[in-house]
């Protein structure tokens, strides 16, 4: 999936390189758009979904998440699209109706799929699975395939102020050398000029950065799903990546972004809570932001020297208050082809930010 790939690779890029040994894996019934009904035919050419939609989103109710939880997804694929089916015929094989149908759809392009990137065929079936219920985004083998590849939910509304601080807070362990990072730091003044202080050594003296790195944070708080809990996903070995984000805006507006999950090689998917509602993060868009801010201080992120991934559960775990445990889906020879090809891309995108991230000045 090229630009799911592309997305994932960007997130590390903090990082001088992702050495991996072995196989290598990364791992209220409220429409979510008013205005869209899903209905068969014979071809998907989808009305507009208006996305991304205005934040915050319902959280879902208990006959949404049970209708979620309820979809084997991977079963009714292999019953109604065979392999033998083209992927130019799979509609002829099963009009999807229900939300169910159409992440199966979505999964049944994502399988066919040689280039590892999303056909449009495949994000149009996703943009119909999310418009029905937006828990399928999260369901198994939907979130593997579909993260970040489609903008779904705008920035919330106090994110158009200026941040006036940042705190970060960065632990790394895990199989690399060192075997063990950690940084604190705080940005005050963050809407003019800026002033640092950390307690790292690492940070070089009276560095100057131009207030517009920080400002471009508050542009990574968008793709926020409510979910009912908090999750980790350890979808690899070896590499344990623990942030704490807090920004602080203009009207005195906290938000504090977290994650201690690493499906997103450099940490994630993220975490929040806004007025007692805890969201996640269905791209790498703060992951994206807060890498590039960390390179340009030129702080070192962990460094994994070799890990392996089996995958992980998502919404079973951001709704486990509804849902019983379940285990670990087990990946195929698919997926681990499509994670492999990620780490490669990570490579090529550290390349280019490289040349493209302007050296801090001493």
């Amino acid at each position: 999936m090229k630009k799911y790939m592309a997305l994932l690779g960007i997130l590390i890029l903090a990082l001088s390189s992702c050495k991996s040994g072995g196989n290598v894996v990364p791992a209220v019934d409220t429409p979510f758009t008013a205005t869209t009904t899903v209905t068969p035919m014979a071809t998907i050419t989808p009305k507009s979904l208006n996305l991304p939609v205005a934040f915050p989103l319902p959280i879902l109710r208990h006959k949404q998440i049970q209708e979620v939880a309820n979809c084997k997804i991977q079963e009714l694929a292999s019953e109604r699209y065979p392999e033998y089916i083209n992927t130019s015929n799979l509609l002829d094989s099963f009009t999807p109706i229900s939300g169910c149908d159409w992440a199966v759809l979505s999964y049944g392009y994502a399988v066919r799929n040689k280039n590892y990137s999303p056909s449009q065929l495949g994000l149009e079936a996703f943009k119909k699975t999310v418009s029905s219920n937006y828990g399928f985004a999260l369901a198994s083998f939907v979130f593997d395939y579909y993260f970040g590849s489609v903008p779904l939910v705008q920035k919330p509304q106090f994110a158009n102020q200026e941040i006036t601080k940042v705190e970060i807070n960065y632990i790394w362990s895990g199989l690399g050398e060192p075997s063990q990072i950690k940084h604190s730091l705080s940005i005050d003044k963050a809407n003019g000029k800026p002033i640092i202080s950390s307690s790292t050594d690492l940070l070089v003296n009276n560095i100057s950065l131009d207030k517009n790195f920080i400002q471009d944070l508050a542009e990574g708080l968008n793709d926020l799903l409510p979910i009912d809990s908090e999750i980790q996903l350890s979808y690899c070995t070896d590499n344990f990546p623990e942030w704490l984000v807090t920004l602080t805006f203009t009207d005195g507006t906290q938000v504090k972004m977290k994650s201690n999950s690493n499906f997103i090689l450099i940490g994630g998917p993220w975490e929040t809570q806004i007025n007692g509602q805890t969201y996640i993060q269905y791209s790498p868009s703060f992951a994206i932001k807060i890498g590039n801010l960390m390179k340009t201080l030129g702080l070192p992120l962990g460094e994994p020297a070799g890990m392996y991934c089996s995958g992980g559960a998502v919404f079973e775990n951001a709704f486990s208050r509804f849902l019983p445990p379940t285990s670990t889906p087990t990946p195929n020879s698919k997926m681990n082809a499509i994670y492999t090809a990620v780490v490669q891309t990570v490579e090529a995108q550290l390349t280019q930010i490289a040349v493209e991230t302007p050296t801090p000045k001493p």
